[in-house]
C-alpha cells in the first residue's frame, strides 16, 4: 500500500480562522512557499513535501497531526510499479 500526506481540511479551517489567514496567497507568503504550491496541495494534486510541512509547523504553533492526515492509496502503489 502506498502512503503519502494531505491536508487536514477542519486542521487548516482552524488555523486560518485563529491566524486571519483567508486566501492562499497570505498562506503562501507566511510559508515563503509559492502560490501555486499552497493550490497544488490544497486542492490534492500534489502531496505536501518537506519543506511544506516544515513551514507550516515553524509558523502556526500546531502538532503535526492537527493539519496532515497519513492517507494510504492502493491506487498510488499500482501507478508507481
Amino acid at each position: 500500500m502506498a502512503k503519502t500526506l494531505a491536508i487536514n481540511e477542519d486542521g487548516l479551517a482552524q488555523i486560518r480562522s485563529e491566524f486571519r489567514v483567508v486566501q492562499d496567497k497570505d498562506l503562501a507568503e507566511r510559508l515563503g512557499v509559492n502560490k501555486a504550491t499552497v493550490s497544488r496541495i490544497l486542492q490534492g494534486k500534489a502531496a505536501p513535501g518537506p519543506q511544506f510541512i516544515a513551514a507550516m509547523l515553524v509558523a502556526f504553533p500546531i502538532k503535526f497531526e492537527a493539519i496532515f492526515d497519513v492517507v494510504v492509496d492502493d491506487a498510488l502503489e499500482s501507478a508507481a510499479a
